[in-house]
């Protein structure tokens, strides 16, 4: 089918109404890029006092599209259903009479759009996609009945597969239940396991990062990736380096520390590589699993706890390192933290399949997208 197509232009405005941080009120819905989610499956906010932001702010309401400028978020497209200001790097776009809101959402989310997008983003830094470039954008416009049509197609489709994302995400959240179930928090140690601190359990080894001028982009037969806390979220910006400078090794398996934020004290794990001093590992003493560790790391309490006690370090959060070392602890028996290793592989193992049957389930939603907007649905 033949449509035909005009720029974002000519059926949205891109709305830019600018509020100054002495007119912004106290307890305004405030939206950054960290508050949507990629892909625009969720959306947050925050509440601003008075005074809070230096800079000036754009305003928007539920009738907007939220579409985030800033490369690598130009996935982050979200409609609000609620009123607010947002972040001078999120473009609120109103849609006109001739376009249907989640028909734009859908065309805008895509990833042939996210695509063009990134393509077009300029600056060195922080590239970003100016609005006038998006302005250029050309939908294709069938009748407004049909955009209708095809949205609710779409937003049927991508419901079922957010909500078996939303199952790996519970599933993600099953062995910290469990863990808390079987040892508790460090401190109440309500199971009555000999007490001890936090460094007895393992040792606390920093990072090593070598010059900047020794990095590659690319990996070369004698190089080692150097593994910063960005990769744990996206391999957008692997780094390497010699492998003779590489003087901090980890494993997939290695209990990983971050030691600034925002956020501070993330508990990490999956890479391979050589640490940089942003990170640090924590080595497991004798009886001691690398499972049980990582969960222990990551109970509630003793995260809230550290992160209380962070120092400021050349302008960044970061981890009390002596306060740590001495945090009120437990050493249980071996049986039971080999007991809880099994029950997290089997986890794992369900884990992955459903991740596979997620890939598919993306792969298919990004297929009828496309026939959505070809004009094959």
């Amino acid at each position: 089918m033949k449509w035909g197509a005009a720029p974002l232009s000519e059926v949205a405005m891109l709305e830019r109404n600018s509020i100054s941080p002495a007119d912004i009120k106290s307890g305004s819905r405030y939206v950054g890029l960290d508050h949507i989610e990629a892909g625009g499956g969720s959306i947050r906010f925050g509440s601003v006092t008075n005074g809070e932001l230096a800079s000036n702010k754009f305003q928007f309401g539920p009738n907007h599209i939220l579409f985030g400028k800033l490369r690598p978020y130009l996935a982050k497209v979200v409609c609000p259903d609620f009123e607010g200001i947002c972040s001078t790097d999120i473009i609120p776009i109103a849609p006109g009479k001739l376009i249907d809101k989640r028909y734009l959402l859908h065309f805008l989310r895509r990833p042939e759009t996210i695509t063009w997008a990134t393509g077009r983003a300029t600056g060195v830094n922080l590239p970003r996609i100016s609005p006038k470039e998006l302005a250029s954008l050309e939908i294709p416009l069938p009748p407004l009945d049909e955009q209708q049509r095809i949205a609710s197609i779409l937003d049927k489709a991508d419901a079922l597969r957010r909500k078996r994302r939303r199952a790996i995400d519970l599933l993600d959240s099953l062995p910290q239940s469990i863990f808390l179930e079987m040892f508790g928090e460090a401190t109440e140690n309500p199971h009555n396991f000999p007490p001890c601190e936090l460094g007895e359990l393992c040792e606390f080894r920093g990072g090593s990062q070598p010059p900047k001028s020794t990095f590659s982009y690319e990996p070369g037969p004698d190089t080692v990736r150097l593994i910063q806390i960005r990769d744990y979220k996206s391999d957008d910006y692997a780094t390497y380096i010699p492998r003779n400078l590489a003087k901090r090794p980890c494993s997939t398996s290695d209990v990983m520390i971050g030691r600034y934020g925002p956020p501070l004290f993330q508990i990490l794990k999956g890479l391979e590589g050589s640490y940089n001093v942003a990170l640090m590992k924590a080595d497991p003493k004798p009886k001691i699993t690398r499972v049980f560790l990582f969960h222990l790391l990551r109970s509630p309490k003793l995260q809230a706890d550290v992160i209380s006690q962070s120092e400021r370090s050349a302008g960044q959060t970061g981890v009390n390192l002596k306060f740590l070392n001495v945090y009120p602890a437990y050493f249980p028996p071996e049986k039971p933290q080999f007991a809880f290793e099994q029950i997290v592989k089997r986890q794992e193992f369900i884990r992955e399949r459903s991740m596979k049957a997620m890939s598919l389930a993306d792969g298919a939603f990004y297929s009828l997208q496309s026939s959505a907007f070809s004009g094959q649905l």
